[in-house]
C-alpha cells in the first residue's frame, strides 16, 4: 500500500486522469449536487490531502484543459454524470465547454467548502517509534517519509535505544504542524 505522500505524488504527477477519476466518484452515479457536496464534505473532513489532491488537479484541468473533455468525463463517469443536475446539457451531449463552464461553477464552490472544512484544523502533531536500522539517519528517514506531504515545521531526531530493544534500534521523535494547506 503506498504512503499518503506517494499517493499524492500520483495523483499530482497525472493531474487530467486524478480530476476525472475524482470528478467520477464526486459527480457521477446519478448522484444529485446535493449528495456530490455531501459527499466532498465527507472527504474534506476524512480524506484532507485526497480532497486538495482533486482540487489540484481539477484547478489544473481548468487551467489546461485536454482535447475531447466532455467524451472523457462521460467515459470516467460510465455515462452518468450529474452536470444534467447542475445545468442542462447541450442536445449534442456534453460539449467540452459545457463541461468547462460546471467546472468553472464547481471549482471554487469546492475550494469555499474545503477552506470552511479545514478552517481551524491545524493541529501539531508529535510521534515517537523504535526504528531498527544502520544509523540514526537512516532510522529517521525511515519515520519522516511517513510524515504528510504538507506538514510543515518537521522535526525530528533519533536517540540510540540497543540498550532497550536490542541492536540497531533508535528512538525516533518526530514533530510537525498540519496546516491542510
Amino acid at each position: 500500500m503506498a504512503s499518503v505522500n506517494e499517493e499524492s505524488a500520483l495523483h499530482r504527477g497525472a493531474p487530467v486522469e486524478f480530476a476525472l477519476r475524482a470528478i467520477a466518484q464526486l459527480f457521477g452515479h446519478c448522484l444529485t449536487p446535493r449528495d456530490s457536496l455531501s459527499l466532498w464534505a465527507e472527504q474534506v473532513r476524512t480524506g484532507t490531502w485526497w480532497a486538495d489532491d482533486a482540487l489540484y488537479c481539477l484547478r489544473q484541468l481548468l487551467a489546461h484543459p485536454p482535447g475531447q473533455l466532455g467524451e472523457r468525463i462521460r467515459e470516467a463517469t460510465g455515462g452518468t454524470f450529474v452536470l444534467s443536475s447542475w445545468r442542462p446539457p447541450s442536445p449534442a451531449g456534453y460539449r467540452d465547454e459545457d463541461c468547462l463552464a460546471w467546472l468553472a461553477e464547481v471549482v471554487p464552490r469546492l475550494q469555499r467548502l474545503f477552506d470552511e472544512g479545514i478552517a481551524g484544523r491545524g493541529e501539531d502533531a508529535a510521534e515517537e517509534s523504535i526504528e531498527w536500522a544502520g544509523s540514526a539517519e537512516e532510522a529517521e528517514r525511515e519515520v519522516l517519509a511517513g510524515v504528510p506531504f504538507w506538514a510543515t515545521d518537521v522535526r525530528s531526531t533519533a536517540d540510540d535505544a540497543s540498550g532497550e530493544w536490542g541492536p540497531g534500534a533508535w528512538r525516533v521523535r518526530v514533530s510537525y504542524r498540519l496546516p491542510y494547506r
